[in-house]
């Protein structure tokens, strides 16, 4: 129950500051339900820099197409489910774990499928490529 209590109060303290921060919401709403690194968004970024190739462009824009819907609409659903469990603690005591464990699968489900992502990177980059993409991400996000 105290870890249940914890999870409400930081996930009201984040939705709460990302309200107020405005235009910046997206990342940071990104960031809040997704701690894994969004690589595809650097990869394009510096799809240059990184000499890919066609066939691996290729390969990325095939992921992306199949996947960043399937990540939008988990992320839109763990924000949804954070209002709704904030709300229902609120109004009652009812079914709070089984909501917040709901909440819980679907960012586990964001970070599944991020992880495959990952895998999916590293299987065509070279190993240069990969790591010049790990220095550039970091670089971004410090």
């Amino acid at each position: 129950m105290r870890n249940i209590l914890v999870l409400f109060i930081l996930s009201f303290m984040t939705f709460s500051s990302l309200q107020a921060q405005g235009n910046n919401v997206d990342d940071k709403v990104l960031k809040h339900v997704n701690p894994m690194p969004n690589l595809m968004r650097v990869v394009m970024k510096y799809k240059d820099e990184l000499q890919l190739t066609e066939n691996q462009i290729t390969a990325i824009n095939l992921w992306k197409q199949s996947n960043k819907p399937r990540i939008k609409k988990l992320i839109q659903k763990v924000m949804e489910q954070e209002k709704n469990l904030h709300e229902m603690a609120l109004n009652s005591d009812s079914h709070l774990v089984a909501e917040a464990q709901k909440m819980l699968d679907n960012r586990k489900n964001i970070i599944i499928l991020k992880a495959q992502c990952r895998a999916n990177l590293k299987s065509f980059l070279k190993k240069e490529q990969w790591e010049k993409l790990l220095e550039l991400y970091k670089k971004a996000n410090s």
